[in-house]
């Protein structure tokens, strides 16, 4: 085949260029129409649908929703009390590689508790398989009975619950440790060194679910070390507009 040859089936492949005033046209008469708009799946792609999602939970226009006090996530048409609930993901979907599920036991955190002047206590709360555990480290004899709380909870929104348990009581916290708790230094859930360390353990985790086949939850760790990235870069921002 010689080049004129290969030219003449080249030119031909590629057509002939649109106008500029034709593309405009096109683009305005598409503009808010989806490629698959008036299409509609058959049975043999909804069954195939459901295999790879590995359920039936029809979205239909539903969107995610968080309670803030739980973290517990659900698919609603409505936010509901703005004051309980918030639009969005939890934050454990992305952070479960350092506080969640997969790694066993987890970071502690500190909480001081008070009523009156003289009764005051600090205790730990280290995460397990059965969730946040707690403990007592020093303070007054009188001291409320701690609940176990759920495992699926950041540092954070597990005060939060424990301040909801125990209404008549002054819970303060997290604290990263007993220095910490004797300085008041509460600890930021979302600090640069926290991503850091989720970032390390989500790699891990994903790179152990590549190399068994499971790209799923690997694809899942590696949208979790973007937004964590973003995040870091957000918190460097931050601490840069502030020392100015």
């Amino acid at each position: 085949m010689d080049k004129a040859h290969r030219d003449k089936i080249s030119r031909s492949l590629k057509g002939r260029k649109r106008s500029q005033a034709t593309k405009d046209r096109i683009s305005r008469s598409m503009r808010g129409k989806s490629n698959f708009e008036g299409k509609h799946h058959d049975r043999a792609t909804k069954r195939e649908l459901r295999r790879e999602r590995g359920h039936d939970d029809r979205v239909d226009g539903r969107r995610w929703r968080t309670d803030k006090s739980t973290n517990d996530e659900s698919r609603t048409y409505t936010k509901g009390d703005s004051s309980r609930y918030r639009w969005g993901r939890a934050l454990s979907e992305w952070l479960d590689g350092y506080l969640g599920e997969d790694h066993g036991s987890g970071p502690a955190f500190y909480v001081t508790i008070a009523q009156q002047p003289n009764i005051h206590v600090t205790a730990e709360y280290n995460l397990s398989d059965s969730g946040w555990s707690p403990s007592y480290i020093e303070g007054s004899r009188t001291r409320p009975t701690l609940p176990l709380l759920p495992r699926g909870m950041n540092r954070h929104h597990a005060v939060a619950e424990l301040r909801r348990q125990l209404p008549n009581w002054t819970v303060d916290g997290p604290f990263q440790d007993m220095t910490a708790v004797r300085a008041g230094e509460k600890l930021e859930e979302l600090s640069t060194e926290l991503l850091a360390r989720y970032k390390n353990a989500a790699a891990a985790d994903a790179s152990k679910s590549d190399a068994r086949g499971d790209y799923r939850r690997g694809d899942r760790r590696f949208r979790g070390l973007n937004r964590a990235t973003i995040k870091q870069l957000d918190n460097d921002i931050r601490a840069r507009e502030q020392g100015k």
